[in-house]
Protein backbone atom coordinates (compact mmCIF):
# COMPACT_ATOMS: atom_id res chain seq x y z
CA UNK A 1 0.00 0.00 0.00
CA UNK A 2 1.14 3.64 -0.90
CA UNK A 3 0.52 6.76 1.01
CA UNK A 4 1.64 9.91 -1.09
CA UNK A 5 1.86 12.82 1.05
CA UNK A 6 1.80 15.90 -1.19
CA UNK A 7 2.33 19.90 -1.32
CA UNK A 8 3.34 20.23 2.34
CA UNK A 9 2.28 16.69 3.52
CA UNK A 10 -0.79 16.78 2.37
CA UNK A 11 -1.73 13.25 0.85
CA UNK A 12 -3.09 10.32 -1.04
CA UNK A 13 -4.02 6.82 -0.40
CA UNK A 14 -3.90 3.96 -3.21
CA UNK A 15 -5.04 0.46 -2.75
CA UNK A 16 -2.47 -2.26 -2.72
CA UNK A 17 -1.72 -4.32 -5.93
CA UNK A 18 -2.12 -7.87 -5.78
CA UNK A 19 0.55 -8.84 -8.27
CA UNK A 20 -1.73 -11.10 -10.54
CA UNK A 21 -1.27 -10.57 -14.16
CA UNK A 22 -3.75 -8.83 -14.94
CA UNK A 23 -5.99 -9.46 -18.73
CA UNK A 24 -8.99 -7.32 -19.05
CA UNK A 25 -9.16 -3.31 -19.33
CA UNK A 26 -10.39 -2.82 -15.56
CA UNK A 27 -7.69 -5.18 -13.74
CA UNK A 28 -4.72 -3.46 -15.92
CA UNK A 29 -6.36 -0.04 -14.76
CA UNK A 30 -5.90 -1.60 -11.31
CA UNK A 31 -2.54 -3.19 -11.56
CA UNK A 32 -1.40 0.36 -12.26
CA UNK A 33 -3.51 2.45 -9.75
CA UNK A 34 -0.78 3.54 -7.91
CA UNK A 35 1.55 4.53 -10.67
CA UNK A 36 -1.09 6.39 -12.21
CA UNK A 37 -2.09 8.70 -9.10
CA UNK A 38 1.54 9.67 -8.28
CA UNK A 39 2.41 10.23 -11.92
CA UNK A 40 -0.80 12.17 -12.13
CA UNK A 41 -0.07 13.89 -8.64
CA UNK A 42 3.33 14.94 -9.92
CA UNK A 43 1.91 16.55 -13.41
CA UNK A 44 3.79 13.38 -15.47
CA UNK A 45 0.74 12.35 -17.21
CA UNK A 46 -3.05 13.33 -17.42
CA UNK A 47 -5.63 11.16 -18.31
CA UNK A 48 -9.62 10.20 -18.37
CA UNK A 49 -10.86 8.43 -16.23
CA UNK A 50 -11.89 6.02 -19.28
CA UNK A 51 -8.46 5.97 -20.68
CA UNK A 52 -7.95 2.62 -22.12
CA UNK A 53 -4.95 1.07 -20.88
CA UNK A 54 -4.31 -1.25 -23.90
CA UNK A 55 -4.12 1.97 -26.12
CA UNK A 56 -0.64 2.01 -27.85
CA UNK A 57 1.57 4.70 -27.46
CA UNK A 58 3.29 7.14 -29.99
CA UNK A 59 6.70 8.37 -30.15
CA UNK A 60 5.32 11.83 -29.38
CA UNK A 61 3.27 10.86 -26.47
CA UNK A 62 5.96 9.10 -25.01
CA UNK A 63 8.42 12.29 -25.51
CA UNK A 64 5.89 14.26 -23.84
CA UNK A 65 5.81 12.24 -20.68
CA UNK A 66 9.42 12.42 -20.83
CA UNK A 67 10.03 16.16 -21.04
CA UNK A 68 7.46 16.35 -18.16
CA UNK A 69 9.03 13.65 -15.81
CA UNK A 70 12.27 15.81 -16.29
CA UNK A 71 10.44 19.26 -15.84
CA UNK A 72 12.10 20.19 -19.15
CA UNK A 73 11.29 23.60 -20.62
CA UNK A 74 9.70 22.96 -24.32
CA UNK A 75 11.59 24.34 -26.83
CA UNK A 76 9.57 25.93 -29.03
CA UNK A 77 11.98 28.24 -31.53
CA UNK A 78 13.59 25.49 -33.16
CA UNK A 79 12.79 22.02 -35.10
CA UNK A 80 15.04 19.43 -34.88
CA UNK A 81 13.30 17.21 -37.25
CA UNK A 82 11.68 17.74 -40.74
CA UNK A 83 8.35 16.02 -39.36
CA UNK A 84 8.14 17.95 -36.69
CA UNK A 85 6.99 21.79 -37.36
CA UNK A 86 7.11 23.99 -35.12
CA UNK A 87 2.91 23.67 -34.87
CA UNK A 88 2.66 19.94 -34.07
CA UNK A 89 1.29 19.55 -30.58
CA UNK A 90 4.37 17.96 -28.93
CA UNK A 91 6.90 19.83 -30.90
CA UNK A 92 8.09 21.55 -27.63
CA UNK A 93 8.94 18.54 -25.54
CA UNK A 94 10.71 16.73 -29.26
CA UNK A 95 13.34 19.30 -29.31
CA UNK A 96 13.36 19.79 -25.45
CA UNK A 97 14.24 16.05 -25.26
CA UNK A 98 17.38 16.80 -28.00
CA UNK A 99 18.85 19.50 -26.03
CA UNK A 100 18.63 17.15 -23.19
CA UNK A 101 20.61 14.29 -25.46
CA UNK A 102 17.24 11.75 -24.58
CA UNK A 103 16.59 11.78 -28.09
CA UNK A 104 19.21 11.76 -30.85
CA UNK A 105 18.98 13.33 -34.28
CA UNK A 106 18.21 11.40 -36.88
CA UNK A 107 20.65 10.83 -40.22
CA UNK A 108 16.92 10.91 -42.39
CA UNK A 109 16.12 14.09 -40.45
CA UNK A 110 12.78 12.84 -39.28
CA UNK A 111 11.37 11.85 -35.97
CA UNK A 112 8.03 9.61 -37.04
CA UNK A 113 6.26 11.62 -34.44
CA UNK A 114 2.76 9.30 -35.05
CA UNK A 115 4.16 6.32 -35.14
CA UNK A 116 3.98 4.05 -32.46
CA UNK A 117 7.25 3.86 -29.69
CA UNK A 118 9.09 0.56 -29.77
CA UNK A 119 10.03 -1.05 -26.25
CA UNK A 120 13.87 -0.66 -26.87
CA UNK A 121 12.96 2.83 -28.13
CA UNK A 122 11.09 3.20 -24.87
CA UNK A 123 14.35 2.25 -22.63
CA UNK A 124 16.46 4.15 -24.91
CA UNK A 125 14.90 6.96 -23.70
CA UNK A 126 14.83 5.86 -19.89
CA UNK A 127 18.23 5.12 -19.88
CA UNK A 128 19.20 8.33 -21.34
CA UNK A 129 17.03 10.75 -18.33
CA UNK A 130 18.73 8.56 -15.81
CA UNK A 131 22.25 8.44 -16.74
CA UNK A 132 22.17 4.31 -17.68
CA UNK A 133 22.65 4.80 -21.55
CA UNK A 134 26.42 4.90 -20.96
CA UNK A 135 26.14 1.36 -20.45
CA UNK A 136 24.60 0.53 -23.82
CA UNK A 137 27.03 0.27 -26.55
CA UNK A 138 25.47 2.33 -29.36
CA UNK A 139 27.02 0.17 -31.97
CA UNK A 140 24.77 -2.85 -30.90
CA UNK A 141 20.95 -3.18 -31.93
CA UNK A 142 18.28 -0.71 -29.98
CA UNK A 143 17.42 -4.31 -28.09
CA UNK A 144 21.06 -3.13 -26.17
CA UNK A 145 18.70 -0.62 -24.56
CA UNK A 146 16.03 -3.31 -23.23
CA UNK A 147 19.15 -5.38 -21.78
CA UNK A 148 20.36 -2.01 -19.84
CA UNK A 149 16.61 -1.49 -18.43
CA UNK A 150 16.35 -4.85 -17.10
CA UNK A 151 19.51 -4.28 -15.36
CA UNK A 152 18.77 -1.11 -13.70
CA UNK A 153 15.11 -2.37 -12.62
CA UNK A 154 12.66 -0.38 -14.92
CA UNK A 155 10.48 -3.56 -14.66
CA UNK A 156 9.85 -4.13 -18.23
CA UNK A 157 8.35 -6.66 -20.10
CA UNK A 158 11.62 -8.52 -22.02
CA UNK A 159 9.38 -10.71 -23.74
CA UNK A 160 8.09 -7.59 -26.04
CA UNK A 161 10.49 -5.45 -28.28
CA UNK A 162 7.34 -4.21 -30.24
CA UNK A 163 4.95 -1.35 -29.44
CA UNK A 164 4.47 -0.80 -25.91
CA UNK A 165 0.78 0.00 -24.49
CA UNK A 166 -0.35 2.89 -22.46
CA UNK A 167 0.15 0.73 -18.93
CA UNK A 168 3.40 -0.79 -20.10
CA UNK A 169 4.54 2.69 -20.48
CA UNK A 170 3.26 4.11 -17.37
CA UNK A 171 5.26 1.05 -15.53
CA UNK A 172 8.31 1.73 -17.49
CA UNK A 173 8.28 5.89 -16.51
CA UNK A 174 7.02 5.17 -13.20
CA UNK A 175 9.93 2.72 -12.51
CA UNK A 176 12.10 4.69 -14.05
CA UNK A 177 11.67 7.71 -12.41
CA UNK A 178 11.86 5.63 -9.03
CA UNK A 179 15.29 4.37 -10.53
CA UNK A 180 18.63 6.23 -8.36
CA UNK A 181 20.35 8.35 -10.98
CA UNK A 182 23.76 7.44 -12.41
CA UNK A 183 26.06 10.23 -11.97
CA UNK A 184 29.47 10.48 -13.82
CA UNK A 185 32.31 10.91 -10.86
CA UNK A 186 35.30 10.80 -13.21
CA UNK A 187 36.18 11.05 -16.48
CA UNK A 188 39.70 10.73 -18.68
CA UNK A 189 39.22 11.51 -22.22
CA UNK A 190 36.67 9.31 -23.99
CA UNK A 191 36.58 7.04 -20.60
CA UNK A 192 34.31 7.64 -17.63
CA UNK A 193 33.04 5.95 -14.29
CA UNK A 194 29.69 6.14 -13.04
CA UNK A 195 28.13 5.33 -9.57
CA UNK A 196 24.14 5.85 -8.30
CA UNK A 197 23.39 8.53 -6.52
CA UNK A 198 21.77 6.39 -3.36
CA UNK A 199 18.27 7.93 -3.10
CA UNK A 200 18.45 10.47 -6.06
CA UNK A 201 16.04 9.82 -8.72
CA UNK A 202 13.87 11.82 -11.02
CA UNK A 203 10.79 11.77 -8.64
CA UNK A 204 13.23 13.62 -5.94
CA UNK A 205 15.39 15.64 -8.24
CA UNK A 206 12.00 17.39 -10.21
CA UNK A 207 9.18 16.80 -7.81
CA UNK A 208 10.42 16.17 -4.69
CA UNK A 209 9.02 13.14 -4.06
CA UNK A 210 10.38 10.66 -1.82
CA UNK A 211 9.86 7.59 -0.54
CA UNK A 212 10.10 5.62 2.47
CA UNK A 213 8.11 3.30 4.90
CA UNK A 214 7.02 2.42 8.39
CA UNK A 215 4.48 1.40 10.64
CA UNK A 216 1.31 3.64 11.24
CA UNK A 217 1.52 4.37 14.63
CA UNK A 218 -1.70 6.96 15.55
CA UNK A 219 -4.04 8.32 13.39
CA UNK A 220 -7.21 10.52 14.98
CA UNK A 221 -8.70 8.93 17.76
CA UNK A 222 -6.31 6.07 18.35
CA UNK A 223 -3.15 5.28 18.74
CA UNK A 224 0.06 2.62 19.70
CA UNK A 225 1.88 5.20 22.08
CA UNK A 226 2.07 8.48 23.66
CA UNK A 227 1.80 10.44 20.36
CA UNK A 228 -1.72 12.13 19.52
CA UNK A 229 -2.96 12.59 15.61
CA UNK A 230 -4.80 15.35 15.00
CA UNK A 231 -7.18 15.36 12.47
CA UNK A 232 -6.16 14.54 9.04
CA UNK A 233 -2.80 13.84 10.31
CA UNK A 234 -1.01 10.16 11.01
CA UNK A 235 2.85 9.60 12.67
CA UNK A 236 4.57 7.28 10.72
CA UNK A 237 7.48 5.50 13.16
CA UNK A 238 7.01 8.55 14.97
CA UNK A 239 7.28 10.89 12.34
CA UNK A 240 3.97 12.91 11.45
CA UNK A 241 1.84 13.63 8.07
CA UNK A 242 -0.93 15.24 7.27
CA UNK A 243 -2.74 13.78 4.23
CA UNK A 244 -5.93 14.65 2.28
CA UNK A 245 -9.44 13.90 3.35
CA UNK A 246 -9.71 11.58 0.96
CA UNK A 247 -7.69 9.05 3.07
CA UNK A 248 -9.23 6.79 5.33
CA UNK A 249 -6.34 6.89 8.13
CA UNK A 250 -8.10 4.14 10.17
CA UNK A 251 -7.95 1.73 7.93
CA UNK A 252 -4.02 1.98 7.75
CA UNK A 253 -4.01 1.97 11.64
CA UNK A 254 -1.17 -0.54 13.22
CA UNK A 255 -0.15 -1.36 9.24
CA UNK A 256 3.09 -1.37 7.79
CA UNK A 257 3.10 0.88 4.87
CA UNK A 258 5.37 2.13 1.88
CA UNK A 259 4.66 5.67 1.26
CA UNK A 260 5.46 8.62 -1.14
CA UNK A 261 5.92 11.93 0.60
CA UNK A 262 7.68 15.44 -0.20
CA UNK A 263 9.71 17.54 2.11
CA UNK A 264 7.65 20.69 3.65
CA UNK A 265 8.97 23.70 2.05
Amino acid sequence: MLIAPMNGMNGMIFAEQSGESATDDSAIKESVKDEVALLTKAGVITLSKQYNPNSIVTRAEFASYTTAAICAAKKKNISYFTDVPLSYWASGSINALVDCKIIDKADDGRFNPDEPITYPQACKMMAAMTGYKAYADPDKIMNEYMSVAQKAGFGINTASNDQITLAEAIKLLYNAMRTDLMSVISANGDSYTLKPEKGETVFSVYHNIKFSDGRVQSVYGRTMNSQRAESGQMYIDGEKYSVTSDVDVNELFGRYVDFAYTDEM
